[in-house]
């Protein structure tokens, strides 16, 4: 599920239409607005312009970035904007940017992030189950969403021999149910009870990853 932030309504939905035939679309006609059905339903990625009002696109993705329920969302930035400084502000903002715009290109771009997600989720279910998996290599989108991990890993092995519950595992991260299931399912593709089972009663460690070395740019 992709969502589409673009205050120009022309260009929002020749986008929502030119990507509809692979994913599912939704738009927004600025970050807020995008922040706001984010709470309600996220999606798998974001791809949103630059310059907008109300809320623009940097803003909103610095907001999302530095949000937990949040960090872990892939976003491409799509600006007209071509010098060094405005590229630079944007992977300080943790995303990629495409320039000029190329809908071949832009496909790619999409088609390569969910991709290189995908093997992690991957990645993280085989070593969930493989006692000699090296835990330490598979990447984690940003360093918030690795130190959301340790944190589950921690209270996994806290609790090992006791009544482990997904509420326990809530209130230890100070998340309610329906953000700790948002966010363990989309970092490694299985449900909280999954999880915890195959953490526990294999490899209590396994989600303790390391960040990234591209310290969360949203290229994986």
């Amino acid at each position: 599920r992709i969502m589409i932030v673009e205050d120009n309504a022309s260009l929002r939905l020749f986008l929502m239409k030119s990507l509809s035939d692979i994913y599912q679309v939704d738009g927004a006609e600025n970050g807020q607005e995008a922040i706001d059905k984010i709470k309600v339903q996220q999606p798998d990625l974001i791809i949103s312009d630059v310059m907008m009002s109300v809320m623009d696109g940097e803003t909103m993705c610095r907001t999302l970035k530095s949000d937990i329920e949040t960090s872990h969302i892939p976003i491409i930035l799509l600006t007209a904007l071509g010098d060094k400084k405005d590229i630079l502000r944007g992977l300080e903002t943790k995303a990629d940017i495409t320039k000029p715009f190329d809908l071949m290109v832009l496909r790619a771009n999409i088609s390569n992030i969910l991709e290189n997600r995908e093997i992690i989720r991957k990645k993280l279910q085989q070593a969930s189950v493989n006692i000699e998996s090296k835990t330490e290599d598979i990447p984690m989108p940003t360093n918030l969403d690795n130190e959301f991990m340790q944190k589950v890993t921690v209270l996994v092995k806290e609790n090992l021999g006791k009544d482990l519950t997904v509420d326990t595992l809530c209130a230890g991260m100070n998340m309610s149910r329906t953000s700790f299931y948002n966010k363990i399912k989309a970092l490694t593709g299985m449900a909280p009870n999954d999880a915890r089972g195959s953490c526990s009663s294999q490899k209590p460690a396994v989600y303790c990853s390391r960040s990234s070395r591209h310290d969360g740019i949203c290229r994986s």
